[in-house]
Parts: structure tokens; C-alpha cells; sequence
């Protein structure tokens, strides 16, 4: 159970992982999403985002965490972890 915690069952473990994220309406709109994919045992983790600032102190964000994968793997094994959120801040 450690190693699948870990994500080590092997010596070795073939991978990628990526983010990108983009902004629009001059930088009140962003838009993002960040992958982690395990290519030795095929699981993964999503997490897209959004935020918009309605003005300098308020800012909401929406996204999600989304884990796939056998129930034996790193990510698999999170999948009752899913979820989606939403964020109002204020800043001060």
C-alpha cells in the first residue's frame, strides 16, 4: 500500500505532467488546466481551473480535481477523493 501511495510498486515509472493556462478580458479571465499522468500504470489527475476578478478585491475561481485509474494505482486510488470547488476571495 505504501509504494501505490508513493507511486514507487516498481524501480522505475514513465510519466508526464503538464500545466497550461491562458488570460483574456486584460487578465480578468484565466483559464488553466494541469495534468499528471502516469504512463507505467495508465492513471491520472486533471485539474482544471477559472477565475475571474469581478474588480481589484473580489475573485472567484471554480475547478475541480478529477483522479482516474485502477483502484491499485497512485492516482486510481484517490478517485473517492474527486471533486469540484468553488473560491470567493476578497483581498484587502
Amino acid at each position: 500500500l505504501n509504494a501505490i501511495i508513493d507511486g514507487m510498486p516498481e524501480r522505475t515509472s514513465h510519466g508526464i505532467s503538464f500545466r497550461v493556462s491562458h488570460q483574456w478580458l486584460n487578465e480578468t479571465l484565466e483559464a488553466e488546466i494541469f495534468a499528471a499522468i502516469n504512463l507505467t500504470h495508465s492513471n491520472h489527475v486533471v485539474r482544471p481551473l477559472v477565475t475571474y476578478a469581478f474588480s481589484d478585491r473580489w475573485k472567484g475561481t471554480i475547478g475541480a480535481e478529477l483522479y482516474g485509474g485502477d483502484a491499485d494505482t497512485q492516482y486510481g486510488s484517490l478517485k473517492a477523493n474527486r471533486g469540484a470547488f468553488l473560491e470567493l476571495r476578497y483581498g484587502f
